[in-house]
């Protein structure tokens, strides 16, 4: 079976972001650019395909935990955090936006990108990108 590869480029708040998807049965994944914000550094995931089949559908909850070197976002219907729904072109658009001191403490300022990889279960975890 053939496991295509996509990669799309999108403009996120007047800025370039390059997007790449890899689907295989057992792997999604997701790679976005860190944009360093006056509140911290910021992770925006606004891929519909990678985070509707991973589950994270728009209006979905998860938890998130933190580790020293990653984030991990597991599904819960009763999750502190919400993925976001937004509508474009009358289809409904799930956003994860990170953002604020805490991501600072996990990615120092030289990091430039982050991968987010659905790992099964309804978790994903964000890593930088090595």
């Amino acid at each position: 079976m053939n496991n295509p590869i996509t990669t799309t480029t999108t403009n996120i708040d007047n800025r370039l972001v390059f997007v790449t998807v890899s689907r295989s049965k057992k792997m999604l994944s997701h790679k976005s650019t860190l944009k360093h914000t006056s509140k911290g550094m910021r992770i925006w995931i606004e891929n519909s395909q990678f985070l509707n089949d991973s589950g994270f559908t728009a209006g979905s909850r998860y938890n998130m935990e933190t580790t020293t070197d990653s984030f991990i976002l597991t599904l819960n219907k009763d999750g502190k955090r919400k993925v976001s729904n937004s509508i474009r072109n009358n289809k409904p658009r799930p956003i994860i936006d990170l953002q604020g001191q805490f991501v600072s403490k996990v990615f120092n300022n030289s990091v430039e990108f982050v991968n987010a990889q659905y790992i099964g279960d309804g978790t994903i975890i964000i890593e930088e990108v090595k």
